[in-house]
């Protein structure tokens, strides 16, 4: 508000800003000093996954979706979330929140995950398509190969671990650490391609990301599924340069 103050011949402006309204999570609220008001700002975020083919003809295969939204957007699942699919089909297990392909048509299942946080809203949609050509194959065994020398001689240049790309070891996570327990490296879906460990620090706690680490000892932790059991391994890997 403005007051003409008559004493010094000026306005005097008067009056206290408004406290910010309350917004979600992902907005943002600014004042805006000509309009007078809060402007918000923010969309929700955009929250898709989509999953290798899975057969029809398997009856022990299951696709764990409430781990994969936990792997790719951690904390958006709460205790009150709530599921659906298109089309309906009784594939998927609320309860667990896992998904079950054998005897399902053909086609793609579009899950949708809303986890009801009134103050942080999250929606996940996870497309699975089923195929009823697939041939089922055995789970081979992960191995892993606890030495590597990233010294760019084309041979034995990153932390191999067999297998564990298959679809029926999916999702899976590898975390390294350095000797003083320091997170060196970690990714989800290790696949031994685009994802794996050649020697470069890209933890999220480490200090020189993106820099060759040096010679010495580390420390993984793998977790992978094998059929519907969780597995996890931990051991000592050496790297030599």
């Amino acid at each position: 508000n403005f007051v003409f103050n008559t004493t010094t011949c000026v306005w005097d402006n008067t009056g206290t800003q408004p406290d910010a309204p309350t917004v979600l999570c992902y907005q943002t609220a600014t004042w805006n000093a000509t309009s007078c008001d809060y402007d918000v700002t923010g969309t929700q975020p955009l929250r898709d996954i989509t999953v290798a083919s899975q057969c029809n003809n398997d009856n022990l295969l299951s696709v764990a979706i409430l781990d994969l939204i936990n792997i790719d957007f951690p904390g958006v699942a709460t205790v009150t979330g709530t599921w659906s699919v298109s089309p309906a089909t009784s594939g998927l297990n609320t309860t667990t929140g896992e998904f079950i392909p054998f005897g399902l048509a053909p086609g793609n299942y579009v899950v949708t995950y809303n986890n009801n946080d009134l103050a942080c809203p999250g929606i996940v949609t996870i497309t699975i398509p089923v195929d009823d050509t697939c041939v089922v194959l055995g789970c081979d065994t992960v191995e892993i190969h606890n030495a590597f020398t990233p010294n760019g001689d084309g041979t034995n240049e990153w932390f191999q671990i067999d297998n564990i790309d298959q679809p029926c070891h999916l999702p899976n996570t590898v975390e390294i650490y350095n000797r003083w327990g320091v997170l060196v490296y970690e990714t989800k879906n290790y696949d031994n391609n685009t994802r794996r460990f050649e020697g470069v620090s890209e933890g999220r706690v480490t200090v020189n990301k993106s820099s060759e680490l040096p010679t010495g000892t580390y420390f993984y932790i793998i977790q992978w599924t094998d059929g519907t059991q969780k597995v996890n391994k931990d051991g000592y890997l050496y790297l030599t340069r």
